[in-house]
């Protein structure tokens, strides 16, 4: 295989069909984004930060990573000088108090648990879910903690934020945002 010249955007030579496919439907799927839910999310976000409010960020399994990976990088990367700062908890981050609720309340209290010492009216929650509780498993219905904590952040005038694949599942219901 060649390597192309620095600003050759031509085809590699060898590459992969199943490759040069999946990027062109990549293509295809951003040009008839709807981007209204994306404007929306975004217009959550700055009104919580403009009113120095909490982001609380929620996973579950793969879906943690990609929670923590934006609590992160709200945190870190918006910095500006003389600005303040995002207010961000990963609720997914602090494996000791994650166990410690699972072991005394059940895996559904860790989320719900974490935020109620600090949820206030115009909070906003985060939530990542591949499937948005849509299914069942041996330990019942999945991320029930989920579905729990965005009612709670609704019952408490927060705002609540989901992104989720497949038709949205329960947590759909709660989610002002995308999914």
């Amino acid at each position: 295989m060649t390597r192309p010249e620095p600003g050759d955007t031509s085809r590699s030579a060898g590459a992969p069909d199943a490759a040069v496919e999946f990027l062109q439907h990549y293509q295809q799927t951003l040009a008839v984004l709807d981007l209204r839910p994306i404007e929306g999310i975004l217009t959550c976000l700055m009104d919580a930060w403009r009113h120095q409010r909490t982001v609380f960020v929620m996973g579950n399994g793969g879906s943690a990573s990609t929670a923590s990976h934006f609590a992160a990088d709200l945190a870190k990367y918006t910095i500006q000088d003389g600005k303040p700062r995002f207010r961000v908890l990963g609720l997914t981050d602090n494996v000791a108090l994650v166990s410690a609720w699972t072991n005394d309340g059940g895996f559904s209290s860790v989320f719900v648990e974490q935020m109620s010492a600090w949820l206030e009216a115009g909070d906003v929650l985060v939530g990542f879910s591949v499937h948005g509780g849509s299914g069942s498993g041996g330990a019942g219905p999945w991320s029930q903690n989920m579905v729990g904590a965005m009612r709670a952040a609704k019952d408490a005038g927060g705002a609540v934020i989901g992104f989720s694949g497949f038709d949205g599942g329960p947590g759909c219901a709660h989610a002002q945002g995308a999914h």
